[in-house]
């Protein structure tokens, strides 16, 4: 079993602004931490602003032990959640570029590790609360929002 860290909020959902970002993931470590806090931090900045370009209203949802007092997470664990109808009206090479946006394994390009559902599935929402608010020792965690 992987090893559960300390979260670093308490249960329920926690909205953040991209600009909150920092103070949470970054600012509260130790100095010598945060600069690869800081590098995963600007990868998922980037990954933002290539999502965002597609004009779609989606939540991000992150997870992973970013979102604990691991001093040196490998990447960030998120999920999109967006409206399939939404997506069925891109024009294709739109469709196209959001396939690549949604593959579950961006690491080398992002550092995400990117999942997806249809925002209005209420069973998915319900699974990935699930999956997303507990840690893998089962200790209950907050689950971090943000909104395109």
């Amino acid at each position: 079993m992987k090893r559960s860290w300390t979260p670093i909020s308490p249960s329920g959902f926690h909205p953040l602004t991209e600009a909150e970002l920092a103070a949470y993931f970054v600012d509260d470590f130790e100095a010598q931490y945060q600069p690869g806090r800081r590098y995963l931090l600007g990868r998922l900045a980037a990954y933002l602003h290539d999502l965002a370009a597609l004009g779609l209203t989606m939540e991000i949802w992150l997870d992973g032990s970013f979102t604990t007092r691991c001093p040196e997470p490998n990447d960030i664990d998120l999920v999109v959640l967006l409206s399939y109808r939404e997506v069925a009206r891109l024009a294709h090479a739109e469709q196209i570029r959001l396939s690549f946006l949604l593959n579950e394994r961006l690491r080398i390009r992002y550092a995400c590790d990117v999942y997806h559902a249809d925002i209005g599935d209420a069973a998915e929402r319900h699974r990935w609360t699930q999956q997303f608010a507990t840690n893998h020792d089962n200790t209950p965690k907050g689950i971090f929002t943000l909104t395109l």
